[in-house]
């Protein structure tokens, strides 16, 4: 199975640097998949906006958003 190397914070300028300082605000850290997207700043940049628009909009909390996503990770033995 291929891996792709996960860009660190340090390696990232521009929008991608933006997505990365807010998901460090919100999160406390980079998730993951961000730090693979980085490779391609323009993917990270609509795959941010979209993530922004489902998890910070709507009356459902984002806590409740993050277990609902964990819970149909568990249910499809995605454990990632």
């Amino acid at each position: 199975m291929a891996r792709i190397s996960r860009v660190g914070r340090s390696a990232v300028s521009g929008a991608a640097r933006d997505a990365f300082e807010r998901k460090i605000a919100e999160r406390g850290n980079i998730p993951n998949q961000y730090r693979v997207f980085a490779h391609r700043p323009w993917i990270l940049s609509t795959m941010d906006a979209h993530f922004s628009a489902v998890m910070g909009s709507g009356t459902v909390s984002l806590k409740l958003k993050e277990l609902l996503a964990l819970q149909t990770s568990l249910a499809n033995a995605c454990h990632y």
